[in-house]
């Protein structure tokens, strides 16, 4: 997951919007993919502040992952329904 973060992933907002991503700008999200690509664990939680791109990388990024690099089908959930639309035209479409 960590090369094809690197790789594939491109940024829709904020400061490096239209740019690849890189661990350079949010370090301690390498050692989480490096998590995930350890296959350690078989359930993932991830928390922290406001504004620290928990939900590209811990939301979109193994979404897409699984689903462009691995093939596989996949199904997102969020909290409620009132969140649905949002998710979808604000964080995932933009990226797909």
């Amino acid at each position: 997951m960590s090369e094809f973060a690197e790789g594939e992933l491109v940024l829709t907002t904020g400061d490096r919007k239209n740019l690849g991503y890189r661990f350079v700008d949010q370090p301690c999200h390498s050692l989480l993919c490096r998590e995930f690509d350890s296959n350690h664990w078989v359930r993932h939680l991830v928390a922290g502040p406001t504004q620290s791109g928990k939900s590209t990388i811990a939301f979109i990024l193994p979404l897409l992952y699984h689903l462009f690099e691995r093939g596989e089908d996949v199904v997102a959930g969020v909290v409620d329904l009132a969140m649905v639309a949002d998710m979808w035209s604000e964080r995932i479409l933009p990226m797909l």
